[in-house]
């Protein structure tokens, strides 16, 4: 279960547009900024999950990755899909870590290596605002616990498409038609200062 500071949510409720705006200084805190909006974000988890242009909000350190596979980028709603689920949580070690708080650490990224089974995974956890990396956590269950909420795929849609242009022979380029396969979206994702805007 993930506690929320609920005195945190009602301060945070009442910001404007122009107070959330100087909140973005860069791209740099927008980790910061997501940890302390997270009491909002948690509460409008629904709001954000059931809105497609909400849902597939691009968080630049939000992200699962594999060696020799790849790894994708966990959208806004796809991460708090999870945590709802009770996936890619942990409990919370506390700020000394001497003793566990009663919050769990939130993970917001986790890579590493199939072959060699060793990963990091980074979080923080709500209740006491602890950031937390663990080491050599096991990669394959953070893999399978991603694949249970929409990541990006439906999101895209993929059409083939035949344009002129050049093909390459022994003669070099000449004139042709040639086929190219167009990628596109279903759906233009806010930006995540939107997304703060829209719920507050």
């Amino acid at each position: 279960m993930i506690i929320v500071n609920l005195d945190e949510y009602k301060v945070l409720k009442k910001y404007d547009s122009k107070e959330i705006s100087r909140e973005f200084t860069d791209t740099a805190n927008i980790f910061s900024v997501f940890k302390k909006f997270f009491p909002v974000i948690w509460e409008e988890k629904e709001k954000i999950i059931n809105t497609p242009n909400m849902y597939y909000t691009h968080l630049p350190f939000a992200f699962i990755s594999m060696a020799y596979i790849g790894g994708d980028s966990i959208p806004l709603g796809a991460l708090l899909s999870l945590w709802q689920l009770g996936l890619f949580t942990r409990p919370c070690p506390g700020p000394d870590k001497q003793q566990e708080c009663e919050g769990q650490i939130l993970v917001t990224k986790a890579g590493g290596s199939p072959l060699s089974g060793t990963c990091r995974s980074y979080g923080f956890c709500p209740v006491c605002g602890t950031e937390s990396r663990l080491e050599n956590s096991n990669m394959r269950k953070y893999r399978i616990e991603s694949k249970k909420v929409n990541l990006r795929s439906s999101n895209y849609y993929r059409r083939k498409k035949t344009i002129k242009g050049y093909k390459f022979s022994w003669k070099g380029l000449t004139p042709g038609l040639k086929n190219i396969v167009e990628v596109k979206q279903h759906v233009k994702p806010l930006s995540f200062k939107q997304v703060l805007k829209n719920i507050i």
